[in-house]
């Protein structure tokens, strides 16, 4: 449909534009740019090389690309991006041949009405200092959250984040304990929902559904005309967003060797 791909390209240029808040190095390389954030080198999405124009360059070629300008950084993972995502879904066998991990990702439009809000849980927007709590303990919870360096850029992205765009932090609490959290970044028209995570001592207590019902009831409210989520293609949390009204509208590849850690806490 003409509408998704309209809405798809929406997306990602969305999702580049928040991502360019935390580069501050861009190097070029036959075929695109590596695309670095210096003060968080152990974040995957942070630290990548985006092809922009292939041109007839195989995986192979990609990857030796990748080694140099990642090891000129000092970085122990490499990571490549597509700026077309069509053309990243191309790659998918070739970067698998290599050994590399290929994780693929749906791009999911909000359509229709929000879901009715819940009446037995409190939603709250959170001050940043109480979403970097909760986020700390989020992150504490999953395997790389034991590494000192890796909790502590993860938590300071939010900080630059916050200082460049237009960031909202929200959480659901039982018994006056906050234990589902989003973040919602906002260009005024368009919302990405983003970091949607409950600590496991809440889960399967409705809490990611009442959340996510009052940040959509929030952004219609305030006259966004387009709300998505990035979802990965092979975990459940995307069927999930499917019975929040959200449907798939395209689809795209990233090709990891990894080392260090994404900043998405799914």
């Amino acid at each position: 449909m003409e509408t998704d791909r309209a809405d798809l390209e929406r997306a990602i240029a969305f999702e580049d534009w928040v991502g360019d808040q935390l580069i501050d190095k861009r190097v070029p390389f036959p075929g695109g740019l590596g695309l670095f954030a210096t003060k968080f080198p152990v974040i995957w999405d942070a630290n990548k090389l985006l092809v922009q124009e292939a041109s007839g360059m195989t995986a192979e070629d990609l990857a030796a690309e990748a080694e140099r300008l990642h090891s000129a950084e000092g970085h122990e993972h490499r990571a490549i991006s597509m700026s077309d995502p069509d053309l990243s879904m191309t790659y998918g066998d070739e970067f698998a041949e290599l050994g590399w991990k290929v994780d693929r990702f749906v791009v999911m439009a909000h359509r229709g009405d929000p879901p009715p809000l819940s009446g037995d849980t409190e939603v709250h927007e959170l001050t940043a200092e109480a979403m970097r709590d909760v986020r700390s303990k989020v992150i504490g919870e999953q395997p790389y959250g034991q590494k000192p360096e890796v909790v502590a850029q993860l938590l300071d992205i939010d900080v630059v984040l916050r200082d460049a765009i237009a960031i909202r932090f929200f959480g659901a609490s039982t018994g006056g304990t906050i234990g589902s959290i989003c973040e919602l970044y906002s260009d005024g028209k368009t919302a990405q929902i983003e970091d949607v995570a409950t600590l496991k001592e809440h889960r399967k207590k409705g809490l990611a559904r009442a959340l996510l019902a009052q940040v959509l009831d929030l952004v219609y409210r305030e006259e966004h005309d387009f709300v998505f989520l990035v979802a990965d293609e092979e975990d459940w949390p995307k069927d999930f967003y499917a019975g929040m009204g959200f449907v798939p509208i395209g689809r795209y590849q990233r090709f990891l060797r990894p080392g260090g850690v994404d900043f998405v806490s799914e």
